[in-house]
């Protein structure tokens, strides 16, 4: 646990605000310990569960590709936005 840079926090203030917490976390019945595991497990869970970018761009361009798609000035062509965001 940090409690501040060694320029800007004495021992005297550093120890002090441990025993505060430490004092805060066993009124309140919290294990720090298993909080800590805890927040873990689920940054673990969260980053399993992420879509990554590219998967998730084309399921963008997918969604809306034809929002993209207009006629040309003169109506003949249409002009296909998509190509420049699918590069590889």
């Amino acid at each position: 646990m940090g409690l501040g840079s060694a320029r800007d926090v004495t021992l005297a203030q550093a120890r002090k605000r441990m025993e505060e917490t430490r004092i805060n976390l066993v009124s309140k019945k919290i294990d720090s310990m298993a909080e800590r595991e805890k927040a873990l497990e689920l940054g673990r869970v969260g980053k399993a569960k992420a879509v990554p970018f590219r998967e998730r761009a084309d399921q963008y361009i997918t969604a809306h590709e034809g929002e993209w798609r207009k006629p040309s000035v003169d109506g003949t062509a249409v002009c296909d936005r998509r190509s420049p965001w699918q590069s590889v």
